[in-house]
This record gives structure tokens, C-alpha cells and sequence, in this order.
């Protein structure tokens, strides 16, 4: 088997989450982290950096990003 770089392991982690694989039969098969895979199968679900942090996270996000204490409560709520 010829050795592949980051971009073609990303390509072909994509495919093999598309054709219904694990992430341990990914892994095993193109030598990926789980957490490589993770992100891969995230970028594919179209979720955004924020989705599953927690509130507190989110918060603090939000609030470097805005500076406006009192949206927090409109859009976490």
C-alpha cells in the first residue's frame, strides 16, 4: 500500500464516513487518529466550531466576539 499525505487520508476518510464506516475501521484502515476523524465526520455534518461546547464556552465566545452582555441571554436561552 503507498503512503498517503494529509489531504489524500482526508479525501478518503470522508468517502469511507459517507459509505457508513466507523471511525475504528477508518482508523485502522488509513491510520487516523480518532479525533482527525472526529473533525473530518464534523466538517461533513456542516457543524460550526461552537456546536458541543458547553454554555460557558459558548458565552465566553460570543462575548469577545460581541461585547454585548445582554444578547448572551437572548441567543442561549
Amino acid at each position: 500500500m503507498k503512503i498517503l499525505d494529509k489531504k489524500q487520508k482526508e479525501k478518503l476518510a470522508k468517502k469511507l464516513l459517507k459509505e457508513g464506516k466507523t471511525t475504528r475501521e477508518i482508523s485502522q484502515t488509513i491510520h487516523l487518529s480518532f479525533s482527525e476523524i472526529g473533525k473530518i465526520s464534523r466538517k461533513l455534518d456542516g457543524e460550526t466550531e461552537s456546536q458541543g461546547k458547553s454554555t460557558r464556552s459558548r458565552a465566553y465566545l460570543m462575548f469577545s466576539k460581541v461585547n454585548r452582555p445582554y444578547r448572551f441571554q437572548l441567543i442561549l436561552t
